[in-house]
């Protein structure tokens, strides 16, 4: 999730932060809402892709915590990413899909459930994500520009820097909501549609963060292949390949909801299925994660059958201790 929905949010905390049939109107432009059996169409996809979405990066979150093979500090980080996807799928989806089919008139009115607390998850869970791939980014870069010094990496460093991506993660939807609900406390002429649009700047550093890393990262390897081979970087650089990967889907995902987002704020209309098409795929590249981690790790994909039957944590021991066991026996 990508949680700026600008489109959702300044119209709707215009009339006390909560979603209703008026805001659905001005919100997604001229024209009548859509009928009730399309509107139960969406709200059941979204539905059915927050279940998928959930169970997907729990399995994940458990493969890696369960394996011996992926319990490293090298994955640390993209078990965050996993957990951000989680609540993706267990927090910030339903509450998004309430208010969306209250708005559309799928179900009653739900006073309870507020935009600001919408939309603070919806963007928590969203920087999280963005915010864990460029700190992959840039771990990645140290482990092919300093090798050995990253083999020597502490874990107190990846506990401090889990810390401080969870922190930037929530600063930003803390100061979105602080400029749309106390507008005088910021002292500018600019309007607060605009104010509200602070993000982009955060979201264009960490790409630009994220593209320089892995090129950097890309420049290296190509020099290193061609004076001599190392093997240790060789193995960072495999994970990396993965991790682009990873991020050049999560981008693809992400930047139609961007940018729908921000041909809202320019006052321009559009049709009701662009939104909720962009939705879907912005959410979607929370259940393609998992996907990815399947068919491109291969530690991955070897734990996953050992987890369903309950042997992930003895295969790795018993595959090491064999080797040594039998020379000792038949030497005797």
């Amino acid at each position: 999730s990508f949680g700026t929905d600008t489109k959702i949010g300044i119209m709707s905390y215009e009339n006390n932060s909560s979603w209703n049939e008026t805001d659905s109107n001005r919100t997604f432009g001229s024209g009548p809402l859509i009928g009730k059996p399309e509107a139960i169409f969406w709200c059941s996809v979204f539905t059915i892709e927050a279940v998928l979405v959930t169970a997907g990066n729990l399995l994940t979150t458990f493969v890696f915590l369960w394996s011996r093979k992926l319990r490293k500090r090298r994955y640390y980080l993209m078990i965050n990413l996993a957990i951000s996807d989680t609540l993706v799928g267990a927090l910030a989806m339903p509450l998004f899909v309430v208010p969306f089919g209250m708005s559309l008139g799928v179900w009653g009115e739900m006073p309870w459930i507020l935009g600001d607390v919408t939309l603070f998850f919806d963007m928590l869970t969203g920087f999280a994500s963005i915010v864990f791939l460029a700190m992959i980014a840039l771990e990645r870069l140290y482990a092919t520009l300093r090798p050995f010094n990253y083999r020597a990496l502490k874990s107190r460093w990846y506990v401090l820097l889990t810390i401080i991506a969870w922190m930037a993660a929530g600063s930003v939807p803390s100061l979105h909501l602080a400029i749309i609900k106390f507008p005088n406390t910021f002292l500018s002429s600019t309007p607060v549609s605009i104010k509200a649009l602070m993000w982009v700047p955060v979201l264009a550093t960490l790409l630009l963060l994220i593209s320089v890393s892995y090129a950097i990262i890309w420049g290296k390897v190509r020099i290193l292949h061609k004076s001599v081979t190392q093997r240790l970087v060789e193995k960072e650089s495999s994970l990396s390949r993965i991790c682009l990967l990873i991020t050049v889907v999560s981008l693809v995902t992400w930047l139609p909801f961007v940018i729908v987002n921000m041909v809202f704020t320019a006052n321009l209309n559009f049709h009701f299925h662009v939104f909720y098409v962009t939705k879907f795929l912005h959410y979607a590249n929370s259940l393609l994660n998992p996907v990815l981690y399947v068919v491109k790790i291969p530690d991955f994909r070897a734990s996953l059958p050992n987890l369903c039957t309950g042997k992930i944590t003895g295969t790795s021991s018993n595959e090491l201790s064999a080797p040594r066991t039998v020379p000792r026996t038949t030497s005797m």
